[in-house]
């Protein structure tokens, strides 16, 4: 991990500057309960995230999402990519505490249920999508959430939890 190998800082700085994990863990604390909840469904995604799947994952309506997002912009916790698709993405440090917060807060479960179930949701619409002809944009949609498809198909199927399994088995319908 990350983290642990960035350990040793200089000692005449205030405690919070003398580590990485000290300076994200001081950053964490000033976040409100939002940014926090958005922060640790962020951890989630490998590839980056847009508005919609954080907003559905950390289970906040969108205009809270985007307000979360704005201040931990702000506070350069995540980083915005522009392109053809905004999204954004967090790096790999902060990404790791980030996921050690939601373990020992005993959130991840839920988040990685949440997680699970949008990527179910994307498929089965998708699927619908095809069906009925559009089938151009719901595989663009799919091309943008390739990784993330596969972070929550790996997951699922190596979930102990049989109902996120099975989840992960409609993933491959």
């Amino acid at each position: 991990p990350l983290l642990a190998t960035l350990t040793l800082g200089a000692r005449d700085l205030p405690q919070r500057q003398q580590t990485l994990r000290n300076t994200i863990a001081w950053s964490y604390g000033l976040l409100t309960d939002s940014e926090k909840k958005v922060l640790l469904s962020a951890a989630l995604f490998r590839s980056g995230f847009r508005i919609m799947p954080i907003a559905t994952v950390a289970g906040v309506p969108e205009e809270e999402a985007l307000t979360s997002l704005a201040s931990l912009l702000d506070k350069h916790l995540i980083q915005s990519i522009q392109g053809d698709h905004p999204h954004f993405m967090m790096l790999e440090s902060i990404r790791e505490f980030a996921r050690e917060q939601a373990q020992q807060t005993n959130q991840w479960d839920a988040l990685f249920r949440a997680f699970i179930i949008y990527y179910r949701d994307l498929i089965q619409r998708a699927a619908f999508e095809i069906e009925h002809g559009d089938s151009l944009s719901a595989m663009q949609n799919i091309d943008l959430e390739h990784d993330n498809l596969l972070v929550a198909l790996d997951g699922a199927l190596a979930s102990q939890d049989t109902d996120v399994f099975f989840m992960g088995i409609h993933l491959m319908d």
